[in-house]
């Protein structure tokens, strides 16, 4: 999944000098380059970045992002033996996101950073969320019948 294997034969097998396979180190290139980490920043027009952020956050912390697919994250995350003469459970290593999303409120956008050829697919995430509230969780005004604001 997402790896490559070269198996060679020894040198003395081989005439010299050798054939450079130009070709397929090039598609190895073309593929590489989309795993490497792109950084964007991403505006939203009706969604609080704060919470379309955590949301995407919790997400990815789970689903694997690589740059040929999604893949399901680990159930758990791998606890270390206990440690010796206490016994208590040392600390849980941690496993890094394949996607970052900070929320940037001032400008009530998200900073992205994922691998480049998955770039456009977080953007879409985001959009999807990015949209006006319903109607039912606006705020509704109640003006005043027998008193007027500034009197309250």
């Amino acid at each position: 999944m997402g790896r490559v294997r070269i198996q060679t034969r020894p040198l003395d097998l081989f005439p010299l000098p050798l054939p450079v396979p130009s070709r397929g180190i090039e598609r190895l290139q073309e593929l590489g380059s989309g795993a490497d980490v792109g950084i964007r920043l991403v505006p939203l027009e009706f969604g609080d970045a704060s919470s379309v952020s955590a949301i995407l956050t919790q997400l990815y912390q789970r689903v694997v992002v690589d740059p040929y697919g999604n893949q399901r994250g680990p159930l758990s995350l791998p606890m270390t033996p206990p440690l010796p003469l206490t016994g208590q459970q040392g600390p849980a290593t941690q496993r890094f996101a394949s996607v970052t999303l900070l929320a940037v409120p001032r400008l009530n956008a998200i900073l992205v950073a994922a691998p480049q050829s998955r770039m456009q697919d977080i953007v879409k995430e985001i959009k999807g969320l990015d949209h006006p509230s319903s109607t039912q969780s606006r705020a509704t005004p109640f003006p005043f019948k027998k008193a007027s604001a500034p009197s309250v």
